[in-house]
Parts: C-alpha cells; sequence; structure tokens
C-alpha cells in the first residue's frame, strides 16, 4: 500500500482541500486551477504545520499557490496582515 503522497488517498484528500477555495490563503489572491502543476501560480496544498515539523500528510492544510507555499518554506504561519483596501 502506497504511503505519503503517492497513493490514491492522498490524491483524493488534495482534491478536497482544493475544493475548499480559489483563494490562496497565503497572499489571498486567485488560484489558476487550469495551470501546469509546475507554474510558481499553480495550485498547492499548504500544510499547516510543516511536515517536516511533525505534521501529518493527512493533517490541516489549505488552498495555496506554489510560489507562495515554497516561499513559506516551513515556517509557522503568519497572521493576515490583508487590507480592506488596494493601495
Amino acid at each position: 500500500m502506497a504511503k505519503g503522497i503517492e497513493g490514491h488517498r492522498y490524491r483524493q484528500y488534495r482534491k478536497r482541500v482544493l475544493a475548499k477555495s480559489n483563494i490562496c490563503h497565503l497572499c489571498g489572491k486567485e488560484i489558476d486551477f487550469s495551470l501546469d502543476y509546475r507554474h510558481p501560480m499553480s495550485a498547492t496544498i499548504d500544510h499547516l504545520i510543516a511536515r517536516s515539523k511533525g505534521g501529518d500528510v493527512f493533517g490541516e492544510a489549505l488552498p495555496a499557490h506554489r510560489s507562495c507555499n515554497s516561499s513559506r518554506g516551513n515556517k509557522p504561519l503568519a497572521p493576515k496582515r490583508f487590507t480592506s483596501r488596494d493601495w
């Protein structure tokens, strides 16, 4: 049985997480699901507790852009600082 991120169970989990929203929880901008997975603005799931810090593969996660997720790395989730106006 496949473990980690290779199996059918993980693909189904990823699909459910991405169905939650089309907004990146890190930058607040829309995610284009039609982009190739290698594109920096493609959809990924961001584990709220980094897997390298003991987070579960199937733990809490939210949709994010690939570049936003990579920039965050395994740092703790910072508080959101979105403003209500575009400056």
